[in-house]
C-alpha cells in the first residue's frame, strides 16, 4: 500500500443526508488507512490551511428546488483558485439521480450544470440520489416536493421516507478516490 493520503472533506447539508453520505465516505477512507478531515460549512468556511497538505479534497453538495445550497455555492465561489490547484472530486445529491439514465456524472442534469457554473475541473465526479423524507420538510417544502414528485412519477404520501443512496456506489467512490489521489498532481503549485 501507498503511503497513507489525507483527503479533506466539504460538505454543506439541509436534512443531514449530505452529512452522512460524507460521513461515510470519510469511514471508507479512513478504513483503508487513509485521513479523512470532514469540514461541515454550515458552521464556517475552513482555514486555508486545510488545503495544504491534502492529497485530494471532496466538495459535496445536494439540491434543493433546481440549485445547490447556497453556503457550498458561496464557498466554490470564495476558494475559487485552491479548488483549481487541488485534486477535485465533485459530488452532486440530489434526487433526480434515482431514476436509472439520470444517475451518472454525464447523463445528470444538475451536476453538469454544477461544473458548467464554476468551470470547475474535477479529477473525479460523482452523483448520488438522496433521500425523500416529507417529515423534514417545512409545509411548503413539502408541497412543492411533493409536486415535483408527482410530475417526475415519484412518490407523493406525506408519510413516505425513502433513502435512495447507493450506499455500495459511495464505498466504491472512496476506493476509487484512493486509489487515483495519489497520482493526480496538484495544478498551479509552484
Amino acid at each position: 500500500m501507498n503511503a497513507p493520503a489525507r483527503f479533506t472533506l466539504f460538505y454543506a447539508t439541509r436534512d443531514g443526508q449530505t452529512a452522512r453520505i460524507a460521513s461515510a465516505l470519510a469511514g471508507h477512507l479512513s478504513g483503508m488507512g487513509h485521513e479523512a478531515d470532514l469540514y461541515d460549512l454550515e458552521h464556517a468556511f475552513p482555514p486555508h490551511a486545510l488545503w495544504d497538505d491534502a492529497t485530494a479534497c471532496f466538495v459535496i453538495a445536494p439540491i434543493r428546488f433546481g440549485h445547490h445550497l447556497p453556503r457550498m455555492e458561496a464557498f466554490i465561489i470564495q476558494h475559487k483558485k485552491q479548488l483549481a490547484e487541488q485534486p477535485l472530486v465533485l459530488v452532486s445529491i440530489n434526487l433526480t439521480a434515482r431514476k436509472a439514465g439520470k444517475d451518472t456524472p454525464a447523463a445528470n442534469p444538475y451536476l453538469r450544470r454544477w461544473i458548467k457554473k464554476h468551470a470547475l475541473n474535477p479529477f473525479i465526479a460523482a452523483v448520488f440520489a438522496g433521500k425523500l423524507d416529507y417529515k423534514l420538510y417545512k409545509w411548503w417544502e413539502r408541497q412543492a416536493i411533493r409536486l415535483i414528485m408527482k410530475i417526475t412519477g415519484g412518490p407523493t404520501h406525506l408519510t413516505t421516507a425513502i433513502d435512495y443512496t447507493p450506499w455500495d456506489k459511495v464505498e466504491a467512490l472512496a476506493r476509487r478516490v484512493a486509489r487515483l489521489a495519489p497520482s493526480v498532481e496538484k495544478r498551479g503549485v509552484a
